[in-house]
């Protein structure tokens, strides 16, 4: 079964940041079972990154290094353009973002594992009976 990341996990794994630990595992069971996204993913990563380098916290070369790394293990992007009903409806019924809403749209087509730091997709995913793996 593949595994949808959301930008939290990847953002943690490539910053070492508190959670790290959870998200290698999340990092290293998907590289078994597969990892997924929506297309939006790459767009949030380079957007927190990023932030940080307008912060001071994060240098360019930094920040190219991680998406390099990131780009490395493999993730499949899935559109989901033709799926906005479904997400806007997701998100409706559950109080997301349409960001995150996109996830769990993706993670209930593949019927796949969902994978998180954000606590509100976590009790969607839970809601819609999809199997979580969080912090």
């Amino acid at each position: 079964m593949a595994l949808v990341i959301d930008a939290s996990i990847a953002l943690a794994w490539l910053l070492n940041e508190p959670n790290r630990r959870m998200a290698d595992e999340a990092i290293e069971a998907g590289l078994a079972a597969g990892l997924a996204t929506p297309e939006l993913f790459w767009i949030e990563v380079a957007d927190v990154l990023g932030q940080r380098i307008r912060r001071g916290a994060l240098a360019a070369a930094q920040r190219d290094e991680a998406l390099a790394d990131l780009r490395s293990v493999g993730i499949v992007q899935h559109q989901s353009a033709e799926k906005l009903t479904q997400i806007v409806a997701l998100s409706d019924r559950h109080g997301l973002t349409a960001y995150d809403a996109a996830y769990l749209e993706l993670a209930m087509r593949l019927g796949a594992a969902l994978t998180t730091l954000d606590r509100d997709l976590v009790a969607a995913a839970r809601a819609e009976g999809l199997e979580v793996m969080t912090a």
